[in-house]
């Protein structure tokens, strides 16, 4: 933030107010992006729908894929964590993909069970 330390002892309380909030929708953020992965798995990945894939790929690129590349940016503490959970969530779409295409083979191919 590029401040000296009088200007951060003037601005402290105000700034730890503010943080307080940003912090909380920070968390409702973080349990809303986990209940929408929930709904997908329980739900539209079941299925191999093709849209939950996208969805879930654009969904994870703006939350934590964004949300690591800021913490880099930044040079934040909590920058490798958050990039754990970016590849977590882009390994969770690419097996998604992979099983979507062996359901669809097997499918497709006579004598087996789909």
């Amino acid at each position: 933030m590029s401040l000296t330390p009088a200007e951060l002892q003037s601005v402290g309380p105000r700034l730890t107010s503010w943080l307080t909030h940003v912090f909380r929708v920070m968390g409702g953020y973080v349990a809303a992006t986990g209940a929408l992965a929930l709904t997908l798995v329980a739900t539209s990945f079941r299925g191999h729908h093709p849209v939950a894939a996208v969805g879930a790929g654009v969904a994870g690129g703006l939350s934590i894929g964004l949300m690591a590349a800021v913490n880099f940016m930044i040079h934040s503490d909590f920058k490798w964590v958050l990039l754990g959970m970016a590849l977590v969530w882009g390994t969770s779409i690419a097996t998604f993909v992979r099983e979507s295409a062996l359901a669809s083979k097997a499918a497709t191919e006579p004598g087996t069970k789909p």
